[in-house]
């Protein structure tokens, strides 16, 4: 599966939901740069888990199953 292509809004909308935690939290924050390559790995993995359920569904929703007993 071809990874899932990520924009710098997608990014950056999960970098300020992250940093709102960690500033409710008393944590500091580390800046968008230094977790930019984390993030981006996660929006893709997010995505790549997205597409194969709804290619699982697909398939489900096709699958010509006979049960015979």
């Amino acid at each position: 599966m071809p990874a899932a292509k990520i924009t710098d809004e997608e990014i950056q909308k999960a970098y300020d939901q992250y940093a709102e935690q960690g500033k409710s939290t008393g944590q500091e924050v580390p800046k968008l740069d230094e977790v930019k390559p984390q993030i981006e790995q996660s929006l893709q993995q997010q995505k790549q888990q997205q597409k194969l359920a709804q290619q699982v569904e697909e398939l489900k929703k096709n699958a010509k199953i006979d049960i015979k007993i």
